[in-house]
């Protein structure tokens, strides 16, 4: 882009200022909006239209390129951008005299989001919020930039205005050529790789090499939670024993806890931190990341039974009930990191705080634990964060592990009171269908872990929830709820991770009902995004802009192709359908040439094809299409590791003895263990396709075997059963039933 004289700028200045300060060009059009960010700029001196036909028309009726501006509510940069420019009188009548403004929630229009913010990165070389780019009427990017101050803004958008008047033909061809780029990039396709356990333990080796080996964390820059590799790496250490794998989740949770990002008083995480050691964050908390590292901590927890993730995890949850939860079942999409004022203003402390809030002498132990100093480590003020590990606290205050703990529960609880009496960030209150749907699942796991009552009363709630006030005419799901009212159709993420949450319900209640609403949403997703030629899945019902796109990566949250993998794999184990084996096979070849030629981005891809190729590691499993489903469980008390099986309806399993030897016998296999297996008394019955009598089980029974309360869990458990009916006998099936840590210690 050619560079305008000062001459020329101050020119312009000059006359807008001179100019009639009314509003041009109508009203600010975003009053109604569905989107707390959109009605946040309501009043703006910026005559904003939201997305849609009607700005692109006014464009080409006014020959104006489109100034689109891309933010969140709960974004710190945006709100500094709005009242730098967006209500500075000249900069606003710059933008309303030069071009048609368009404003845009992110987290609304996410297709939106994704197109222009791979534009920016490509044209300016970076990424992040606001993103602002300038379009031409037929929707195709040009220029765009970042966040920049007031005074940078208005020389670009002169700059703008003078290439779009002198040089529209060369602006014009260099739009349309980023378009197909972009189209091409969202679209791309690789060859189909077979994922063995060997590349994907060299996928493994790949991801844990970009990781900070002291404090966790992908190294370099600010530290994201990334929890769709570390759930990746968790897959990988529980069914391939890949101990780098564990370490380096492990090395990264306890950064989290440890750290400034995990709010220390009030529970739940940060969006981020801008230093290695996690402890100065980005404030706002956003749900996507709530549900996240909770279901990571939990599964990091029953993994290796270390009580601080299940703490953390608890914690996080919590936290969502008590600050985001809607009275109707849902959940609010994010805390600000403080609109007005100082950034982070409601998390930060000085020493004179501590001690008007604790005391001296609780204080001066607070600031040694939490890592409180006069300089502050923000802005003059402190992030608390833990300074020492619980062992050396300990030992210096000599005070045994429970009393430590207990009195720092005392402190955080005396602070959590302090803090209440403050002003809280404000709420964006909208509801999106995504987000709320990877809650259900995070305490739908946690119910199932912690046998928690609260944990499933959420989780049937927000499931009901999205089921009831989520779910379009059409059958899919909305993209969001906003007082009330539904904004937009969903993405591909929000009906897969909708169809994940009703799974995560059946496998909570075993009710029939979750998994009929389970199957009819990936029904939807299968006929309205499936790309038939392909085999993997668009990202939206529409196009956008300029071609019908699809995301691969993941980002925030897995991508809606990784999720459409797990539910398609999940479905084929629990339903009679063959068509979801099918088209999850499909999927994984489309995507995971992909995905290897780059795990870090496709983590989730990877875990949710091994979990199709291998199964998945939990202590319940579906055995013959879901006509039969098991789980194991230690129970400590009674001394016995029982197998319980729940048989449906007109099938039967044969028993430990069938009477015929053609025919497969139940048979529980534990390593380790050298008692025998106690199996229920059988029925004797007579069937169609044999002559005599077999001796079988039907609806719901138990094996057990005597366990050793102070032993480990088992390596493996392994049932194998041959279901039947009246007509005909399946083949044998073998499931590999996990006990977990967290078992052991119920």
């Amino acid at each position: 882009m050619s560079k305008i004289t000062s001459f020329v700028l101050l020119f312009c200045l000059t006359i807008l200022a001179s100019a009639d300060t009314a509003r041009a060009q109508g009203a600010n059009l975003l009053a109604g909006e569905g989107s707390p960010y959109l009605r946040q700029h309501a009043d703006d001196l910026v005559n904003w239209m939201p997305w849609g036909d009607a700005a692109f028309e006014r464009g080409k009726r006014e020959d104006k390129p489109v100034f689109l501006s891309i933010g969140y509510s709960t974004c710190y940069w945006c709100h500094v951008m709005r009242r730098e420019s967006f209500k500075d009188q000249a900069t606003a009548e710059l933008i309303n005299q030069l071009f048609v403004p368009v404003l845009v929630d992110r987290e609304r229009r996410p297709d939106v989001d994704e197109t222009y913010g791979l534009a920016t990165q490509l044209i300016a070389g970076v990424g992040g919020w606001p993103t602002n780019v300038f379009l031409t009427a037929d929707r195709k990017p040009f220029y765009a930039v970042i966040y920049v101050p007031r005074d940078v803004l208005q020389q670009t958008l002169v700059a703008v205005d003078a290439e779009w008047t002198a040089n529209r033909a060369e602006l014009n061809a260099g739009a349309d050529k980023l378009a197909g780029v972009i189209h091409q990039y969202l679209n791309r396709r690789e060859a189909a790789v077979e994922l063995t356990p060997e590349l994907l333990a060299k996928a493994s080796a790949h991801v844990v090499s970009k990781f900070d080996p002291d404090y966790g964390g992908v190294a370099g820059g600010a530290k994201f939670m990334r929890p769709s590799l570390l759930l990746f790496l968790l897959r990988q250490a529980a069914a391939h024993r890949t101990d780098a794998a564990l370490k380096t989740v492990e090395a990264t949770l306890h950064g989290i806890l440890n750290g400034g990002v995990h709010d220390q008083v009030g529970g739940g995480v940060h969006r981020y931190a801008e230093d290695r050691e996690w402890r100065v964050p980005h404030f706002e908390k956003m749900l996507y990341d709530q549900a996240l590292i909770a279901q990571t901590m939990l599964r990091a927890f029953s993994l290796s039974g270390k009580q601080r993730y299940e703490v953390g995890a608890r914690g996080t949850l919590d936290f969502v009930l008590e600050h985001l939860s809607d009275a109707s079942g849902g959940f609010y999409a994010a805390l600000d990191a403080g609109e007005e004022g100082e950034e982070g203003e409601f998390y930060l402390w000085t020493r004179e705080e501590l001690t008007q809030a604790l005391g001296t002498q609780d204080a001066a132990f607070a600031e040694k634990v939490f890592g409180v100093s006069a300089q502050g480590n923000f802005n003059g003020r402190n992030v608390l964060y833990l300074k020492n590990t619980p062992d050396n606290l300990a030992a210096f205050y000599k005070l045994d592990q429970a009393m430590l703990e207990a009195r720092i529960a005392a402190i955080l609880s005396k602070l959590k009171s302090a803090r209440g009496a403050r002003a809280m960030p404000a709420t964006d209150r909208k509801i999106i269908t995504s987000w709320n749907a990877a809650m259900t699942v995070a305490y739908a796991e946690a119910a199932d872990q912690l046998s928690d009552d609260v944990y499933r009363q959420a989780a049937l709630a927000n499931g009901t929830f999205i089921w009831s006030q989520l779910r379009s005419e059409a059958g899919g799901f909305r993209r969001s709820l906003f007082l009330g009212e539904p904004t937009g159709e969903g993405t591909l993420l929000d009906n897969a991770y909708a169809a994940l949450a009703f799974i995560a319900l059946y496998d909570l209640t075993g009710e029939a009902v979750w998994l009929t609403r389970a199957t009819e949403t990936a029904d939807f997703i299968v006929e309205k995004f499936r790309d038939t030629e392909a085999g993997d899945f668009y990202m939206t019902l529409d196009d956008i802009a300029f071609g019908r796109t699809k995301l691969r990566n993941d980002g925030d949250m897995p991508s809606g192709s990784a999720i459409m993998l797990d539910v398609l794999a999940r479905l084929s184990k629990r339903t009679l359908e063959p068509e979801y084996r099918l088209h999850a096979e499909a999927l994984l070849a489309a995507i995971s040439g992909m995905a290897l030629k780059d795990p870090a981005a496709h983590a989730y891809t990877l875990l949710a094809g091994d979990q199709l190729l291998r199964g998945e590691l939990t202590e319940r499993q579906y055995i013959a299409n879901g006509r039969v489903r098991a789980r194991a469980r230690i129970d400590k008390g009674a001394g016995l590791l029982r197998v319980s099986l729940a048989i449906k309806p007109g099938w039967h399993i044969n028993s430990n003895r069938p009477l015929e030897e053609d025919f497969i016998a139940t048979d529980l296999k534990v390593s380790g263990v050298t008692a025998e297996v106690t199996y229920p008394m059988p029925f004797e019955r007579k069937f169609s396709f044999n002559d005599k009598p077999l001796s079988v089980y039907e609806g719901r029974i138990e094996l057990t075997v005597p366990f050793d309360e102070n032993a480990k869990p088992p390596a493996s458990v392994e049932l194998t059963v041959q279901a039947c009916n009246d007509r005909m006998c399946l083949l044998p099936e073998t499931a590999a039933l996990r006990l977990n840590a967290v078992l052991a210690a119920r």
